[in-house]
């Protein structure tokens, strides 16, 4: 992520990251979400091995679904965040191996 952005409309998630070598960074931004936007997956969802390290974000604004999946060998990287960290109504869940730090 090389910017600040908004999100203004729903969606199965906002970071994706599926596969070995998938890797999504994004570090010191501003996520804007306009209107509660409703993410019918995860707003942020790990598997089969891909990371996402969301780290030193600042969240305005609120969105409804559950927060985050880590599944199958993934990693989601918060650098020690609360679990209630990243944007959502509904818990974050780990399975097969995934995980939440």
């Amino acid at each position: 992520m090389t910017g600040d952005c908004e999100i203004v409309g729903g969606a199965g998630h906002h970071l994706f990251a599926s596969g070995p070598g998938s890797i999504i960074r994004a570090s010191g931004r501003t996520i804007t979400l306009t209107g509660t936007p409703a993410f019918s997956a995860a707003f942020v969802h790990a598997e089969e091995m891909g990371m996402v390290r969301p780290t030193s974000l600042t969240f305005v604004g609120s969105a409804t679904g559950k927060r985050y999946i880590a599944e199958r060998v993934s990693l989601i990287q918060t650098n020690g965040q609360s679990s209630t960290y990243l944007p959502g109504d509904t818990a974050g869940t780990e399975a097969q191996g995934g995980l939440y730090t």
